[in-house]
């Protein structure tokens, strides 16, 4: 699950059996998806024996079909209620666009026009340290 809070954070609700509750594992929310991953691989390590776990080797993101195109194709077109992108820098290459860096700081071409540079300032800016791109 994701949820927002000052920055989005990840929870994990593994139902390896049935949902009763002598089944069911549930992480606490951590704004760190690799850490709540980790916690994650432990348990499925500790109770699959000797199961094939290659799925689990591609990583959270896919996973959880956060990368699968028709999940990126519902972000892009804001499909259903549930759908939330802003404050979601998505972009269709690797690398945004300055046309995607304005949509995403929500530029206005009847206000906005005299302050394009900024755009380009925060699209040449490098990312902090602690942030990641997929």
């Amino acid at each position: 699950m994701t949820r927002d809070r000052k920055g989005p954070e990840y929870q994990i609700v593994y139902l390896p059996k049935s949902p009763t509750l002598d089944d069911f594992t549930m992480l606490d929310w951590n704004s760190k998806i690799m850490e709540l991953w980790e916690q994650f691989m432990t348990i499925i390590r500790q109770s699959s024996g000797d199961k094939d776990l290659s799925l689990f080797a591609q990583g959270p993101w896919v996973v959880f079909g956060v990368t699968r195109d028709e999940v990126q194709i519902s972000l892009r077109q804001g499909v259903g209620d549930r759908t939330k992108t802003l404050g979601i820098l998505q972009c269709a290459d690797k690398e945004p666009t300055l046309k995607e860096y304005m949509r995403y700081l929500n530029f206005d071409p009847a206000t906005d026009a005299d302050f394009i540079f900024v755009f380009n300032a925060f699209k040449e800016e490098p990312l902090p340290s602690h942030f990641f791109q997929h």
